[in-house]
């Protein structure tokens, strides 16, 4: 959905002029990204867990090493660090939702 349709719908909200078809489908649709996400978000952390585990390290202070450049470039510091960064969009998303 492009960002002129979300700006119409929200106008639309703003003037009190929804249906209860558009208020059922926006409720349902935001139950199912946040079930969706929340799926996401654990699978998320079991890797997390795994690289923590692995390097008795948290995956917070794990991050901040790696974005200062304490910790390399080895190929598992890459895949953590992404996790990790999937993880917590995932985090705000689910936030919003």
């Amino acid at each position: 959905m492009s960002s002129d349709r979300i700006r119409a719908l929200e106008k639309i909200y703003a003037q009190g002029q929804t249906s209860e078809l558009v208020d059922l489908t926006l409720e349902k649709l935001f139950k199912y990204e946040l079930v969706e996400s929340r799926k996401q978000l654990t699978k998320l952390e079991g890797y997390l867990a795994d690289f923590e585990n692995k390097y008795s390290l948290s995956s917070q202070t794990f991050y901040t090493d790696f974005q200062s450049g304490k910790m390399g470039d080895d190929m598992d510091y890459i895949e953590w660090a992404s996790i990790y960064q999937m993880a917590e969009r995932l985090k705000k998303r689910i936030a919003i939702l």
